[in-house]
């Protein structure tokens, strides 16, 4: 927009409140003001400090609080334009903490994580997926999702965002996305 001299960005200011916020609330101000001025239909909002190896649970309070408050201000701001009935706002990460502390009382990278969905097309109230007592991922039976020695690991490739999209599979395959679908929303 901005190299072809539209407008549509001023269209964002417009819809920022009049005093935004700063961090994870300023991000989500500004992505529901895009929302809202038709500029855009996704955001990625990113709130880092998570990575670290030393003192985990000193560190990690004060960043699962500021990110659970962010969470909060973005859900606020959806619900002030009222596009909760559109809406879908997933939580994660790229990697799991280790259930174990090291020598510096931190977490190292794991392979298992986890994530959080909330809003349009998601049922809630509901755990998918599970670990044994040594956080490894269990198998889980892809249609009623519940723990099952001859299911699949649930992995990134079955968080299918783009079918709770409407994206149909031939726009994944025209892409070379390959799809093994697990209906993990509703």
């Amino acid at each position: 927009m901005a190299r072809s001299g539209e407008k549509g960005l001023y269209r964002v200011v417009e819809e920022l409140p009049e005093n935004p916020s700063s961090g994870l609330a300023g991000q989500a101000e500004v992505a529901v003001a895009a929302f809202a001025s038709g500029v855009a239909v996704s955001a990625n909002l990113n709130l880092g400090g998570f990575d670290r190896h030393g003192n985990h649970d000193q560190n990690h309070y004060r960043r699962l609080t500021e990110l659970l408050a962010g969470i909060d201000h973005l859900w606020s701001q959806i619900e002030l334009h009222n596009f909760q009935d559109r809406t879908t706002v997933l939580v994660g990460s790229d990697f799991g903490r280790t259930p174990f502390y090291n020598n510096n009382r931190g977490k190292d990278h794991w392979n298992v994580t986890s994530i959080m969905a909330t809003g349009a097309g998601v049922r809630g109230n509901r755990v998918v997926g599970a670990t044994d007592a040594d956080i490894e991922a269990l198998p889980v039976n892809p249609v009623t999702l519940q723990v099952d020695s001859g299911g699949v690991i649930l992995t990134p490739e079955h968080v299918a965002l783009r079918r709770l999209a409407g994206i149909s599979n031939q726009f994944s395959s025209r892409f070379g996305i390959e799809e093994h679908f697990i209906d993990l929303f509703s």
